[in-house]
């Protein structure tokens, strides 16, 4: 099965900042990259606690049709989250892994 472009690029992206990381400061297109943790990129007086209040998450069942429209209705809270102004245009890494959204084959188009 061939591997797409997408996945290789991403994948040369990785082995690069990798073999960076591991000689010092990571640089890329001549900036430093700064690693930040997710919870840095919401602004410090936001949270999610208002969408669980009054739900049992623990009780959701991956297979009931409910769970599927709770967490497209969380996927729309989280698209409309707040951004911090501060990190438009910083060159960060952001430590996680790829999982694919969108895609055709073995092409993604988007991803998390």
């Amino acid at each position: 099965m061939p591997v797409s472009r997408s996945l290789i690029s991403v994948f040369a992206l990785y082995v690069l900042f990798s073999i960076k990381a591991i000689a010092g400061d990571v640089l890329l297109n001549g900036e430093k990259v700064e690693q930040l943790d997710w919870e840095q990129l919401m602004p410090a007086d936001y949270n999610l606690d208002g969408f669980f209040d009054d739900r049992d998450i623990g009780a959701w069942d991956d297979l009931d049709p409910k769970t599927a429209l709770l967490m497209d209705e969380l996927q729309q809270v989280l698209q409309s989250a707040p951004i911090v102004p501060e990190m438009d245009g910083r060159m960060i890494k952001i430590p996680g892994f790829v999982v694919p959204v969108e895609g055709e084959n073995q092409n993604v188009f988007k991803f998390f």
